[in-house]
């Protein structure tokens, strides 16, 4: 049993989760390969002064059933407790492009799933009563929760929903056309703005729009009780290093991209030829494969030899895998309200908007004003609270991508741009002393950041890619990672689970099979 040789594909949180799993059961030829030259996958903290930027995972999202806050609280990891007291006068600040400040009440009816706030008045001196507020809270949480019975039975009233995003859309027409009656037309402008923000909130938490989102897949997905943002004292590598620890310093060899994974022999040999970008060969009896979902896309036709089964192919094609980017923002000093937990951009539609930092010659007021421009899809801008000087913004999905080809001079000037307008003429913001981008779809080693399930797809493909490839009864494939789990895609603890299950896959395998 111990001589039986594995090697995992990729240090992420998958393949360290699976290589400590079968460690501690004894396995000890275990070799991880990581194609750079650093551990972490899409965990990737990176230092800043005397603490740390989260380039990848931000958070631990849950807490009950989550391998993740389970260890990061058994080895005091987490910044919850000390945080918890700073934060309990902080609020999400809403604003229009024209300068506006939106109340905490009006923006809370869109938004009490992530923030409570009290009811306030509007700037203008537009009352909006708690009950009004209180009945769109009721509806709102009441669509989240009963997006299960909708995945289940996509019909209401004879129509039949194609899409999350479709089903939201007709939600909230029908709030507007039912609630929203004796609203004023400002009212309803804000109200949609709002949902507009959450729409791209959306995009944000799946790396793509909600209208390419299966509506059953959707509904299969499972959120961990607890606190939904969790963030880490000293960074999320942190808990790698705790599972690192138990590891013999020479199991993870980092900078060996694989080039080939060869599982069917012709002279008819069992063992898997791996073979690295610089020509080494490494021979396995099991291999792990915890690439992202987005080189498996890119590269499966050169990558396996013999080709992957058709039916691993096809689940492969149809999942989606997008992107979502963050970029910091460091400033000599704070210009934002003391109170203030984020700026939130709230578009609305009935009002113009232009961007002086882009040349009128070669960008027409039309082209501005088209919805598809990347600067339309920032969410907002999050105050980091370990680096008070320091914002982040979120961008998700298409706009994200386009937002890469950019450069850091056209994304610099339009974000400062967005903060100046939306915030209006009361704040004199500088432009930031540093700047820091991520570019996930550009990472050749994981074009993109997670796993959705589109309008083309089911849970059941999620479900196939997880399956590992048997050669003569023998499972020589086995595939972790995020995108092979269908309860918790997308997140490192599904992640982490997954590695563990593949472990535990080949662990009972050989257990049954010693003579093997």
């Amino acid at each position: 049993m111990e001589g039986r040789q594995i090697v995992i594909l990729g240090a992420g949180i998958a393949g360290i989760s699976a290589a400590h799993s079968l460690y501690k059961q004894g396995f000890k030829n275990v070799t991880i390969l990581e194609a750079q030259n650093r551990v972490g996958g899409r965990i990737f903290t990176q230092k800043s002064g005397e603490d740390v930027l989260e380039m990848g995972a931000q958070f631990i999202h849950g807490q009950i059933g989550n391998p993740v806050y389970e260890l990061g609280c058994n080895k005091q990891l987490l910044a919850q407790d000390e945080e918890s007291d700073l934060h309990l006068d902080l609020v999400p600040h809403y604003h229009t492009q024209v300068g506006d400040r939106v109340d905490a009440a009006l923006s809370s009816c869109l938004t009490k799933f992530l923030n409570e706030t009290k009811t306030q008045s509007y700037k203008k001196g537009l009352k909006i009563d708690d009950k009004v507020s209180e009945s769109f809270d009721s509806k709102y949480l009441g669509m989240r929760l009963d997006i299960n019975k909708y995945s289940r039975d996509e019909k209401d009233n004879g129509y039949c929903y194609s899409s999350v995003g479709d089903w939201f859309d007709k939600w909230f027409q029908k709030y507007l056309e039912e609630e929203c009656c004796n609203d004023s037309e400002e009212t309803k402008s804000l109200k949609k703005g709002l949902f507009g923000w959450w729409q791209r909130f959306e995009v944000v938490d799946n790396a793509c729009d909600s209208h390419a989102l299966s509506l059953e897949a959707w509904g299969m997905w499972q959120e961990c009780a607890g606190e939904e943002f969790t963030p880490i004292k000293k960074g999320y590598l942190a808990i790698l290093d705790v599972l690192l620890a138990d590891l013999p310093s020479d199991v993870v060899c980092t900078n060996k991209p694989v080039t080939k994974i060869t599982w069917k022999s012709e002279s008819g040999h069992e063992k898997v030829v791996i073979t690295c970008a610089a020509g080494e060969i490494y021979l396995a009896d099991h291999v792990i494969v915890t690439c992202s979902l987005g080189y498996i896309k890119e590269h499966h036709e050169k990558l396996f030899n013999p080709s992957l089964p058709n039916s691993k192919l096809k689940a492969i094609n149809r999942l989606g895998y997008g992107t979502v980017d963050k970029v910091y923002f460091e400033f000599s000093k704070p210009f934002w309200d003391v109170d203030c937990e984020s700026i939130q951009l709230v578009w609305l539609d009935d009002e113009p908007f232009s961007l002086d930092c882009i040349e009128c010659c070669t960008v027409s007021s039309d082209q501005l004003m088209d919805k598809d421009n990347w600067w339309y899809g920032i969410l907002g801008f999050d105050i980091l609270s370990t680096q008070p000087n320091t914002l982040f913004m979120w961008i998700g999905g298409k706009k994200a991508e386009s937002m890469e080809k950019c450069t850091d001079e056209e994304v610099k000037n339009v974000s400062m741009e967005l903060l100046r307008k939306f915030l209006g003429s009361s704040k004199v913001i500088e432009d930031p002393i540093k700047m820091i981008r991520t570019s996930w779809k550009k990472e050749p080693y994981f074009l993109g950041s997670y796993c959705y399930v589109p309008t083309e797809s089911t849970s059941d493909d999620i479900d196939i890619l997880s399956q590992p490839i048997i050669f003569n009864e023998v499972p020589r494939i086995l595939f972790a990672g995020e995108a092979t789990n269908k309860r918790y895609f997308s997140t490192t603890h599904g992640a982490m689970i997954s590695g563990q299950r593949e472990a535990h896959r080949l662990i009972d395998f050989l257990n049954k099979h010693k003579k093997y």
